[in-house]
């Protein structure tokens, strides 16, 4: 393991897969030479062992030994819940840049 950091805190892009949910992290890079800050956005996959995670939570990962190909994180607490709008009868969660996206419904019950 290099010496990077090895925890994030990044919200849920997708919990589609069983027992695994890919974490958009975001973060911010300085360009000297132009003097300017650019938005870079990281997709890492986590483990979600009790399949507690909903699109759009804030949720802190860790880096832990390779459990698949592509998954290297678990899914350490849920830090905030996102917040579910209800539009003409159906329930739409709100996506990671707070727009209601039409593709990440929630339960009907709720």
């Amino acid at each position: 393991m290099g010496g990077g950091p090895t925890e994030f805190i990044g919200k849920v892009l997708s919990n589609k897969m069983m027992k695994s949910v890919l974490v958009a992290i975001d973060r911010s890079k300085k360009i000297p030479k132009y003097r300017t800050v650019v938005k870079r956005t990281t997709k890492l996959m986590a483990h979600d062992e009790h399949d507690e995670c909903k699109v759009g939570d804030t949720v802190r990962i860790k880096l832990c030994r390779p459990l698949s190909k592509n998954k290297s994180y678990t899914v350490v607490d849920v830090l905030q819940k996102s917040k579910v709008l209800h539009l003409g009868g159906r329930s739409y969660s709100t996506s990671c840049w707070g727009r209601p996206s039409r593709f990440s419904f929630a339960a009907d019950g709720a």
